[in-house]
């Protein structure tokens, strides 16, 4: 693991490129894939276009011309976390997209605005003319149809507000990116990985019960039993109401009894 990368100072770009290279083994052909993208996206700034046609000829150049999309298969496997992994396969999760587009867009001195909706990641093209977009897609997004995501990620009395469409600070877009890897090395039992992911995202979040219960788990399946517990005890001091405290006490004497025998 490369120990002096600083995620707190870090991109989300730079947070995506790091932790791809992490998860990625030959990513020589990939890298020269991403190459000609930048270079793609170079030459049409060059074109004297208005922010409008900007759009729309990148629009055509991302979506129709490379054809990336979403990973309809196989969305929470690691590899769609993975930029090098997009470019050789052109299928991505919704955080990893959006970061990658949000990153070129910005060459195109385009002004985005990347918004923190419940369930996914949206951007917002800002102008005279601008609008909603789902990065998957870039299909452009009404009040109307955000409404009807967000009733169905959170339930259909909810109506569209104007604290659902808030700006996602960089901080909050790495952790989406991050609890997103962590749960695909999970799924793929890449547990070691999975930690490091959560040590990544603790430094964003510092003592987030949350994540501390998370990072617990994980430790627990790595068999580092004291370091679970610490955690475990922790989300129970910090949220003594919460219905998972009361499984986790369970849980901590069934670990107490695993480390007595290990001792």
């Amino acid at each position: 693991m490369k120990i002096n990368f600083k995620v707190e100072t870090a991109t989300p770009f730079e947070l995506v490129d790091y932790c791809s290279l992490l998860t990625s083994k030959d990513v020589d052909e990939a890298k020269q894939l991403w190459q000609a993208l930048y270079a793609d996206v170079i030459a049409l700034r060059e074109q004297q276009l208005s922010p409008p046609q900007r759009w729309h000829v990148f629009k055509q150049l991302f979506y129709s011309q490379w054809q990336f999309s979403i990973a309809s298969d196989d969305y929470f496997s690691l590899p769609r976390n993975n930029l090098f992994s997009l470019m050789t396969d052109r299928k991505g999760n919704n955080s990893l997209i959006t970061i990658i587009i949000n990153e070129l867009l910005g060459l195109l001195d385009l002004e985005t605005r990347v918004v923190d909706f419940p369930g996914s990641l949206i951007i917002e093209l800002v102008g005279d003319d601008g609008f909603f977009f789902d990065p998957l897609t870039g299909e452009q997004l009404t009040n109307a149809r955000m409404e009807v995501l967000l009733r169905g990620h959170l339930g259909d009395y909810h109506r569209l507000n104007e604290y659902h469409l808030v700006t996602a600070t960089a901080d909050a877009i790495k952790k989406r990116y991050l609890v997103c890897i962590k749960q695909s090395c999970l799924l793929e039992k890449k547990f070691e990985q999975a930690l490091y992911f959560s040590e990544l995202l603790l430094e964003i979040i510092p003592d987030d019960p949350q994540q501390r219960m998370e990072r617990g788990f994980v430790l627990q399946q790595l068999e580092c039993y004291e370091g679970a517990l610490e955690d475990f005890s922790f989300f129970i001091d910090n949220c003594p109401d919460d219905p998972n405290s009361d499984v986790l006490k369970m849980h901590i004497k069934t670990l107490n009894q695993q480390t007595n025998i290990f001792h």
